[in-house]
């Protein structure tokens, strides 16, 4: 102990007598630990499942030749639930929105209707009342509800007299009978109320897919035997049921809830990983340096009775003493990352509240850093005891640098321009990927486009005919605003993703091509709804208020449909099967992309709501001005045609578009950084190999001049060495590029190593080496031969 306390104050000594040194090695160390931490402690904190048993959570898929769903109908679920021993629990939910009437105004509320075991699965215990009993969820039962805890925080203060209070929900009042957690996250829109789910037509038949269902496997039971299980149970179900025969599989939750994202936080954590490697590289070079220029104090050492293994220590104290430096001020740097204003990170990615750094966070960051005190320190450490001490001591204090020496110098320099690639080409690839997204025509124009989602009341609103007419009115309301050009409704949004889809048949098809074909998405519209969006219908009309309940049925298909189904011939006037009934395609509309440009727009159905009338419409006002300047009039007309309607999610269309690019903008502004300060720490890597290197030939450059050599020779000499270097990295870079494509095309996309970007990349290597080569080399070329031969 007194041996290491006494290495502890020398190294002290030593790092102190070189601040210049020491302050660059923290802070590249800081830097280098700190991305590591704060993306550590994101994956820790923000993925993972928050309840007990959640490795034993699974979520049940039906499969079609399509693909596969995370939904499944109600006699299904009764069926798996009657019949299949492998789940503790079986439970489903789905998802809807009620007008609560509350003491200031009528609010939309995010409602779940649950199973009975809903709660036992995500191991929701109240944190007051209770739970629902089995009676509650039978026909008739009187009505109840449960709060999410946020909802009970925000709307009674956590008040104890909640319980047993009614609820107003669609002009229905229900007793609120207890408070349960929100568990984080559940793979679920996150409910505010809870209602006991009731099997009601028309959602009592098999095909009719709406249930998230959710089991819970029993202990010892392995996912591969329920799937067997389950499989085989499904299969006598379709046997039964033939028309709507599927498969089913099992996914678990950690799998369905996080999908892409855990693989896209682990590559960061790699990229991040790879600056902290380049970080390492450069004060390995930087010890190898000063071991160098200390070659005779650890000469002096050794023949003065040091043994190895002392030396050793000591050299490695010294690293280690940097790295968990550097590692204490990487951990302020997350702590601060982690606590950036909410504006200040890229949209799209905010660290979630609980994320934070606890124990295990520390034991990381300690790990990490004694490992990289270890992995930059080594190599100088084991060239301390290679170091021959008479040659050292009968060279003075100018020792001049072995062959070896120089190799691992120029290997270090080589990875270091290698992992530097890598990172450069990802975020210049990244770019190049935004660039063309924001290309991509979205098949819309979302500027001066104002959306509110109105949800009607199933029990004031229960006639299609009244929804209908309510509908009807307000669309005539809205356009009579001033400022609006136009206005229409949709059931779901351009840019915000589809919410329906099916299977479908059509004229002049053959045996089987329903099971062959796609899904379509189908969009339920109003008349005038291209008009508001200005999406251009290439062939035929839009929907008309002829276009009504008891006249034939009619839809708008997208150019895609229309040639895959009649390819080289008009779609107008054929006819598409879907829900029982033929449909005569009217108009063929233009590719909308509805779950962002990233995506392809697929197959387009769009139904006119004056056919099948809908109870829940967005509403799209297409604004002569700043769409949010009609808000507080959009709502009043609501509240004229009916005072206890809820408006919710109003928002313009521009902003959903920007959420559609939030993770490709989040993507590329965190891997541009990344490449920005690997290019920062190439320059600096390059930067100290030549000017120490520039400082140990001072003599020979002298003697160079003296026998003729010009400034543009010695400058020559010194680019020739350093683009051997740099061109070797390149091509080792090139090729882990190449060789990483497939893993690394998880954040970069599928052309990972795309030649523009790796030529980009390449580019600006080259001129940060130039640049970083020209400095100390301009100095060379001012060295005066008769100082240079005077020196030792």
């Amino acid at each position: 102990m007194q041996a290491l306390l006494q290495d502890i104050r020398y190294a002290l000594r030593q790092l102190r007598g070189s601040p210049a040194f020491t302050l660059v090695a923290v802070l590249t160390l800081a830097l280098g630990i700190g991305a590591n931490t704060a993306i550590y402690s994101v994956i820790h904190g923000a993925l993972r499942l928050s309840y007990p048993n959640a490795d034993r959570l699974v979520v049940i898929k039906t499969v079609y030749p399509q693909g596969s769903y995370p939904s499944a109908s109600y006699p299904d679920f009764e069926d798996w639930q009657a019949r299949v021993k492998s789940f503790s629990h079986l439970a489903a939910r789905f998802n809807g929105q009620m007008t609560w009437l509350s003491k200031d105004e009528p609010q939309t509320v995010n409602v779940g209707y649950a199973t009975s075991d809903y709660f036992s699965v995500f191991s929701m215990e109240p944190v007051a009342g209770r739970i629902f009993l089995p009676s509650e969820h039978q026909k008739g039962a009187a009505p109840v509800c449960i709060l999410s805890e946020i909802f009970w925080q925000e709307q009674f203060g956590r008040s104890p007299s909640a319980i047993g209070s009614p609820l107003n929900l669609d002009g229905r009042t229900c007793t609120v009978v207890g408070v349960v957690p929100v568990p984080r996250p559940s793979g679920a829109l996150p409910a505010q109320v809870w209602i006991p789910l009731e099997p009601q037509p028309p959602y009592v038949e098999h095909g009719s897919n709406y249930l998230f269902t959710v089991g819970m496997l029993r202990p010892g039971v392995t996912l591969a035997q329920a799937r067997t299980e389950l499989a085989g149970i499904q299969a006598q179900i379709d046997k039964q049921f033939p028309d709507n025969a599927h498969g089913v599989d099992l996914v678990p939750m950690q799998e369905f809830v996080f999908g892409n994202l855990r693989s896209i936080m682990l590559v960061l954590l790699a990229a991040v990983g790879f600056i902290l490697l380049i970080a390492c590289v450069n004060l390995a070079n930087m010890l190898l340096a000063r071991a160098a220029d200390r070659a005779r104090e650890f000469a002096l050492r050794k023949a003065l009775g040091a043994s190895p293994r002392r030396m050793l220590q000591q050299a490695l104290t010294e690293s280690l003493l940097l790295s968990l430096t550097g590692g204490g001020f990487g951990l302020l740097i997350a702590e601060g990352l982690l606590h950036v204003p909410i504006d200040a990170w890229p949209k799209g990615f905010v660290p979630p509240s609980d994320v934070r750094l606890d124990g295990t966070i520390l034991a990381f960051t300690a790990v990490l850093a004694i490992a990289t005190g270890v992995l930059f320190g080594i190599m100088p450490a084991l060239r301390v005891l290679r170091h021959d001490e008479k040659q050292a001591l009968q060279q003075g204090r100018t020792v001049t640098e072995s062959r070896e020496q120089n190799r691992a110098r120029s290997v270090l320099v080589i990875a270091e321009i290698a992992l530097s690639l890598l990172l450069v080409a990802g975020s210049i690839n990244m770019a190049l990927s935004f660039m063309r997204l924001l290309d991509v025509d979205p098949g819309v124009n979302t500027h001066h486009v104002l959306t509110m989602a109105i949800g009607l009341s199933s029990i004031r609103y229960a006639k299609p005919v009244d929804q209908q007419r309510f509908f009807d009115n307000l669309q005539e309301k809205l356009a009579a605003l001033p400022g609006v050009k136009a206005a229409a409704g949709s059931v779901d949004l351009p840019l915000a993703g589809s919410n329906s889809n099916g299977d479908f048949d059509y004229e002049g098809s053959d045996p089987g091509a329903q099971k062959r074909l796609p899904f379509a998405e189908r969009h339920f519209v109003t008349s005038g709804y291209f008009a508001a969006i200005q999406t251009p219908i290439l062939e035929g009309r839009d929907f008309t208020r002829q276009d009504q309940a008891g006249s034939q049925k009619v839809i708008i298909i997208n150019r895609d449909m229309a040639q895959l189904l009649w390819p080289g011939r008009s779609a107008l006037g054929k006819r598409v099967k879907f829900s029982d009934e033929w449909h005569e395609v009217i108009g063929i509309a233009a590719d909308v992309y509805f779950n962002g440009p990233g995506t392809p727009a697929g197959l387009q159905m769009y139904v006119s709501v004056d056919q099948y009338p809908q109870s829940f419409l967005s509403m799209i006002l297409r604004t002569r001005g700043d769409p949010m300047a009609l808000t507080e009039p959009a709502r009043r007309a609501v509240g004229a045609i009916d005072p206890g309607q809820a408006v919710s999610n109003v928002t313009s269309l521009q902003s959903l578009a920007d959420s559609a690019l939030a993770g490709q903008r989040t993507s590329t502004t965190v891997t541009a950084i990344l490449g920005c300060l690997a290019l920062l720490l190439a320059s600096i890597g390059v930067y100290g190999v030549m000017a120490y290197s520039v400082s140990r030939r001072e003599r020979e450059f002298g003697i160079r001049m003296a026998l003729g050599a010009n400034r543009g020779n010695i400058l020559t000499l010194l680019f020739s060495g350093v683009f051997r270097l740099v061109l070797v990295g390149i091509a080792v870079g090139s090729v882990l590029a190449c060789a990483m494509r497939a893993w690394i095309g998880t954040v970069l996309g599928p052309n990972g190593a795309n030649p523009i970007a790796l030529i980009a990349a390449t580019l600006l290597l080259c001129i940060v080496a130039a640049l970083a080569t020209y400095i100390p080399g301009r100095r060379a070329t001012h060295v005066e031969p008769i100082q240079a031969l005077r020196t030792e």
